[in-house]
Protein backbone atom coordinates (compact mmCIF):
# COMPACT_ATOMS: atom_id res chain seq x y z
CA UNK A 1 0.00 0.00 0.00
CA UNK A 2 1.91 3.19 -1.40
CA UNK A 3 0.68 5.86 0.46
CA UNK A 4 2.62 9.68 1.16
CA UNK A 5 1.00 10.54 4.00
CA UNK A 6 1.73 8.91 7.79
CA UNK A 7 2.17 5.23 7.31
CA UNK A 8 0.91 4.32 11.18
CA UNK A 9 2.01 0.93 10.41
CA UNK A 10 5.48 1.21 10.20
CA UNK A 11 5.20 3.84 12.83
CA UNK A 12 3.64 1.56 15.21
CA UNK A 13 6.24 -0.91 14.36
CA UNK A 14 9.10 1.34 14.31
CA UNK A 15 8.01 2.58 17.72
CA UNK A 16 7.75 -1.30 18.85
CA UNK A 17 11.48 -1.54 18.27
CA UNK A 18 12.60 1.01 19.81
CA UNK A 19 10.74 1.05 23.19
CA UNK A 20 10.25 -3.01 23.51
CA UNK A 21 14.53 -3.16 24.19
CA UNK A 22 14.60 -1.02 26.95
CA UNK A 23 11.63 -2.49 28.90
CA UNK A 24 12.51 -3.70 32.14
CA UNK A 25 10.90 -4.74 35.58
CA UNK A 26 12.76 -4.02 38.50
CA UNK A 27 10.81 -6.53 40.32
CA UNK A 28 10.15 -10.03 40.64
CA UNK A 29 6.81 -9.87 40.72
CA UNK A 30 6.37 -10.19 36.72
CA UNK A 31 8.55 -11.47 34.21
CA UNK A 32 10.36 -9.19 31.54
CA UNK A 33 9.78 -11.24 28.92
CA UNK A 34 6.39 -11.52 30.04
CA UNK A 35 5.79 -7.66 30.16
CA UNK A 36 7.69 -7.88 26.57
CA UNK A 37 5.60 -9.87 24.90
CA UNK A 38 2.36 -7.96 26.19
CA UNK A 39 4.23 -4.86 24.91
CA UNK A 40 4.20 -6.56 21.49
CA UNK A 41 1.15 -7.97 21.07
CA UNK A 42 -0.57 -4.77 22.12
CA UNK A 43 1.17 -2.99 19.55
CA UNK A 44 1.29 -5.16 16.80
CA UNK A 45 -2.78 -5.67 17.05
CA UNK A 46 -2.83 -1.68 17.36
CA UNK A 47 -0.80 -1.98 13.79
CA UNK A 48 -2.85 -4.15 12.15
CA UNK A 49 -6.04 -2.19 13.19
CA UNK A 50 -4.57 0.71 11.86
CA UNK A 51 -3.54 -1.13 8.61
CA UNK A 52 -7.11 -2.35 7.95
CA UNK A 53 -8.75 0.69 8.67
CA UNK A 54 -6.36 2.53 6.13
CA UNK A 55 -7.16 -0.20 3.62
CA UNK A 56 -10.58 0.00 4.48
CA UNK A 57 -10.80 3.86 4.20
CA UNK A 58 -8.45 4.33 0.90
CA UNK A 59 -8.48 0.55 -0.81
CA UNK A 60 -6.04 -0.96 -2.18
CA UNK A 61 -3.92 -4.63 -2.78
CA UNK A 62 -3.20 -7.01 0.07
CA UNK A 63 0.24 -9.03 -0.88
CA UNK A 64 0.13 -12.16 0.55
CA UNK A 65 3.82 -13.27 1.95
CA UNK A 66 4.54 -17.65 2.11
CA UNK A 67 6.06 -16.96 5.42
CA UNK A 68 2.96 -16.23 6.78
CA UNK A 69 1.23 -19.80 5.73
CA UNK A 70 4.62 -20.93 7.55
CA UNK A 71 3.55 -18.81 10.70
CA UNK A 72 -0.43 -20.27 9.95
CA UNK A 73 0.39 -23.67 10.05
CA UNK A 74 2.49 -23.59 12.74
CA UNK A 75 0.22 -21.91 14.90
CA UNK A 76 -2.30 -24.88 14.02
CA UNK A 77 0.71 -27.09 15.15
CA UNK A 78 0.35 -25.60 18.27
CA UNK A 79 -3.21 -25.80 18.30
CA UNK A 80 -3.20 -29.25 17.71
CA UNK A 81 -0.93 -29.87 20.07
CA UNK A 82 -2.92 -28.78 22.80
CA UNK A 83 -4.39 -32.49 22.87
CA UNK A 84 -1.04 -34.30 24.38
CA UNK A 85 0.29 -31.02 26.11
CA UNK A 86 -0.14 -28.71 28.23
CA UNK A 87 -3.05 -26.57 26.85
CA UNK A 88 -2.10 -23.36 28.36
CA UNK A 89 1.47 -23.27 26.77
CA UNK A 90 0.52 -24.71 23.50
CA UNK A 91 -2.34 -22.01 23.33
CA UNK A 92 0.80 -19.35 24.08
CA UNK A 93 2.69 -20.51 21.65
CA UNK A 94 -0.25 -20.16 19.02
CA UNK A 95 -1.06 -17.03 19.93
CA UNK A 96 2.82 -16.00 19.49
CA UNK A 97 3.04 -17.66 15.74
CA UNK A 98 -0.28 -15.87 15.07
CA UNK A 99 1.36 -12.65 16.34
CA UNK A 100 4.34 -13.28 13.82
CA UNK A 101 2.56 -13.87 10.91
CA UNK A 102 0.70 -10.54 11.76
CA UNK A 103 4.05 -8.84 11.93
CA UNK A 104 5.02 -10.49 8.35
CA UNK A 105 1.76 -9.40 6.98
CA UNK A 106 2.31 -5.81 7.81
CA UNK A 107 5.94 -6.14 6.98
CA UNK A 108 4.79 -7.74 3.37
CA UNK A 109 2.03 -4.76 3.00
CA UNK A 110 2.78 -1.42 4.77
CA UNK A 111 6.91 -1.39 4.57
CA UNK A 112 7.36 1.40 1.54
CA UNK A 113 10.88 3.35 1.41
CA UNK A 114 9.91 5.58 4.19
CA UNK A 115 8.15 2.83 6.27
CA UNK A 116 11.93 0.71 5.73
CA UNK A 117 13.28 4.39 6.76
CA UNK A 118 10.98 4.72 9.64
CA UNK A 119 11.37 1.30 10.50
CA UNK A 120 15.30 1.04 10.40
CA UNK A 121 15.53 4.08 12.82
CA UNK A 122 13.15 2.65 15.39
CA UNK A 123 15.82 -0.58 15.26
CA UNK A 124 18.62 1.53 15.69
CA UNK A 125 17.10 3.69 18.47
CA UNK A 126 16.21 0.28 20.49
CA UNK A 127 19.78 -1.10 19.47
CA UNK A 128 21.26 2.23 21.29
CA UNK A 129 19.12 2.70 24.27
CA UNK A 130 19.72 -1.22 25.24
CA UNK A 131 23.14 -0.98 25.12
CA UNK A 132 23.35 2.21 26.99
Amino acid sequence: MENKKANWPSSLMAMMMAVVPIIGVPHELWMPDTVKSILVAMITLGAGLAFFLELRRAGGKVYLHAAIGLALLLAIYALGSMIWSDTYLASVEAVRWLLIGLIIFLGANSLNHSGVTILTWGIHAGAVWAAL
